[in-house]
């Protein structure tokens, strides 16, 4: 068995870490650009403070593969912010009837 050398763990991380950079706007200008609204993938935001605020600010931002559709959070502060950012967001998309549900829940039955 081969041991993995350090210049060998580099090369792979430099190109794990150019893979997380390169492929979303391969993506981004490829197939998935003008997909039909039911064809995005579907997500919910659990855990809305924080770290949870670059989350979902970040995949939003992504409108031609991913639609946000609920947030959930134990603070119900936070909860009523990530709702109004997220709605905020997709009215200024041009979009008219934006509705973001809301989980105070983690266990929430589908």
């Amino acid at each position: 068995m081969r041991s993995n050398s350090r210049s060998d763990f580099l090369k792979k991380s430099v190109l794990a870490g150019a893979d997380l950079i390169v492929l979303p706007q391969i993506y981004k200008r490829s197939a998935f650009t003008g997909v039909p609204a039911n064809n995005l993938i579907r997500f919910a935001q659990t855990g809305c403070g924080r770290e949870g605020i670059a989350d979902y600010m970040g995949t939003i931002s992504l409108t031609d593969l991913y639609r946000m559709i609920a947030v959930c959070d134990l603070d119900l502060k936070r909860l009523d912010i990530a709702k109004n950012a997220v709605e905020t967001f997709y009215k200024k998309q041009g979009e008219v009837n934006v509705t973001v549900k809301t989980y105070h829940d983690f266990f929430i039955t589908w």
